[in-house]
């Protein structure tokens, strides 16, 4: 196999040392990490990474380029990250490349509609990031008027095979939201500032990190809340394994995934947000939702846990990296 990934809409360029030392989207870090599992197998020849906004290549087998660029040959496979915008320019100028839709993130609109038509016609197979994801996307084309079945998959988004507990000492006062502001830090913020009138919890401080594609929100005024702008994934979960609970109370934008949902229940730490989008999909455990826009509801469990112990948690296996990787192979395969 000779894949070409094409992210459309990525907010900067990337690859693996971004991942490992810069703040990063989860939908950027999970092509990296599929791109990189693809160029270890022996099944695939080569990897390309070709990014909009990308205008020096770097890189050997698996080598990150423009869309100037010569892939060095024309791919077998092409997925195009996010948007099928340029899927009818990739078909011309690689006419026999077997082409899938990698979508992150939810179809919003009547806008789609002849997208969704091209993708039928075109015999693209749209790749979705969860089952809840991939239903949503069969019922917007029907809800469109598309008639023909949508023929979506789903493959997970990889968490890393290594990201495990390791023995960092929890700190029973600190709670973590590592997720882009957008997905409900302002209800987030409103709860905890009413832990101020609760004795058990009014010592607890908040952090929060930024993933670096959404302005921060301004929280200086705001008691025992700790801004720590934007982090690489690496000092995020750095965070997140020393935190009591990632305290994600989100009422705003469904998770097609959740990302940040699965990496801390790798590390061993609960999380609790709302059974909005795909999320009880990824951490099923009943232990951790609460009814976000209910103060009581949330302090009550974070109290509970303070008193009785946190919820022992893991990642689902099927997450992992070789396991996603697997996936794909199966996928680009058949």
């Amino acid at each position: 196999m000779r894949i070409l990934f094409f992210d459309t809409i990525c907010y900067k360029p990337y690859d693996g040392d971004t991942l490992r030392s810069e703040p990063l989207g989860g939908a950027e870090a999970a092509v990296i990490r599929v791109a990189e599992g693809l160029a270890q197998r022996p099944e695939v020849q080569q990897v390309r990474v070709m990014q909009h906004n990308r205008t020096v290549a770097t890189g050997d087998r698996l080598r990150y380029i423009g869309p100037s660029d010569d892939p060095d040959g024309e791919p077998t496979h092409i997925v195009v990250i996010r948007t099928p915008l340029y899927v009818q320019n990739l078909r011309a100028r690689f006419p026999h490349a077997k082409i899938c839709l990698w979508s992150h993130d939810m179809f919003i609109g009547p806008e789609w509609l002849e997208p969704f038509r091209h993708i039928l016609a075109s015999r693209i197979v749209p790749v979705c990031v969860s089952a809840w994801h991939r239903q949503q996307m069969v019922e917007l084309a029907a809800s469109l008027g598309v008639q023909q079945p949508m023929p979506a998959r789903f493959i997970y988004n990889p968490v890393d095979d290594d990201l495990a507990p390791d023995g960092t000492p929890c700190e029973n006062e600190k709670l973590v939201f590592f997720s882009s502001p957008h997905k409900g830090l302002e209800n987030t913020l409103r709860v905890f500032g009413e832990f101020k009138e609760i004795p058990a919890l009014r010592d607890m401080k908040l952090y929060i990190a930024n993933p670096g594609y959404v302005d921060d929100q301004d929280t200086r005024a705001i008691p025992n809340v700790v801004n720590l702008g934007k982090l690489s994934h690496y000092q995020a979960m750095r965070h997140v394994r020393s935190s009591f609970a990632v305290l994600h109370l989100n009422n705003a934008r469904a998770e097609t995934f959740g990302l940040v949902h699965a990496e801390a229940n790798a590390v061993g730490v609960p999380f609790l947000n709302s059974r909005m989008g795909a999320t009880p999909e990824i951490c099923p455990d009943p232990r951790q939702f609460v009814d976000v826009a209910d103060v009581e509801s949330v302090s009550g469990r974070l109290m509970d846990w303070r008193a009785n112990g946190r919820p022992e948690v893991q990642v689902n296996p099927a997450f992992r990296r070789h396991r996603v990787v697997d996936a794909w192979i199966e996928l680009l395969g058949a």
